[in-house]
């Protein structure tokens, strides 16, 4: 539980982080996340918008001006551990996009945001786009560092 927090709070906190990191894979994955050209924080236009705005900068920016954020940009510094078959074919990864407390897992295996803290845990499903993304982009991941050596 979370310090000054019920447990019941602490609940909803540790869903709604899984559900946030979700919705970020789900926007990087239909192509609509975006660098704020200020502060580098995700941004991303609503629902058909020419324009996204960031909150950090209390700014709004045209996406023709905008960098895409990739997946390689949010997993570029995280842990992963990959899922393969016995025949050293790909199947799935599993990446921790956050740790230290809370853990945050991002498992495309079970198609989940897991978050493990302490004694409490949450779950939250993520968007077949985002899987295939995240599997799209992982496989690539696999293929360079070990394809040469399986052969």
């Amino acid at each position: 539980m979370l310090a000054g927090m019920t447990q019941h709070e602490t609940d909803q906190y540790n869903i709604q982080t899984c559900k946030s990191i979700a919705f970020n894979l789900q926007k990087i994955a239909i192509g609509v996340a975006y660098f704020c050209p200020e502060c580098g924080e995700m941004i991303y236009p609503v629902y058909g918008n020419e324009e996204a705005y960031c909150h950090e900068c209390d700014k709004t920016f045209d996406v023709d001006d905008l960098t895409r954020y990739t997946m390689k940009d949010y997993f570029e510094c995280c842990s992963y551990w990959f899922r393969v078959s016995s025949e050293l074919k790909y199947q799935g990864v599993e990446v921790q996009v956050c740790g230290g407390g809370p853990s945050v897992y991002v498992n495309t295996c079970t198609g989940l945001v897991e978050l493990h803290w302490m004694s409490d845990s949450a779950v939250y499903a993520m968007s077949t786009s985002a899987i295939v993304e995240v599997n799209k982009y992982f496989d690539e991941v696999y293929r360079r560092k070990y394809e040469s050596r399986i052969l």
